[in-house]
């Protein structure tokens, strides 16, 4: 019985280690742009496509070799003023 508990317990911790390093590999891809101009754009989807525009011509201008499919999501923070 004793047995069956540290193999749960081990498991258990190598489950969140697996997380934690699972987290911090998708994390470390992370782009954040300070002040960027909000959309005037009514609908959501629309603000999102200016907003992929923007990321895309910001790593065109570094001449940073990247697909569109690299950016999978757009995110702002704050509220929408």
């Amino acid at each position: 019985m004793k047995f069956n508990k540290l193999l749960m317990k081990a498991k258990n911790l190598l489950i969140v280690f697996a997380k934690r390093k699972l987290n911090k590999k998708i994390l470390s891809h992370d782009v954040i742009l300070y002040r960027i101009p909000e959309s005037d754009e009514v609908l959501a989807v629309d603000r999102n496509k200016q907003d992929n525009s923007i990321c895309e011509h910001f790593f065109n201008s570094f001449n940073v070799g990247f697909d569109k499919d690299d950016i999978s999501r757009v995110h702002r923070l704050g509220k929408r003023n």
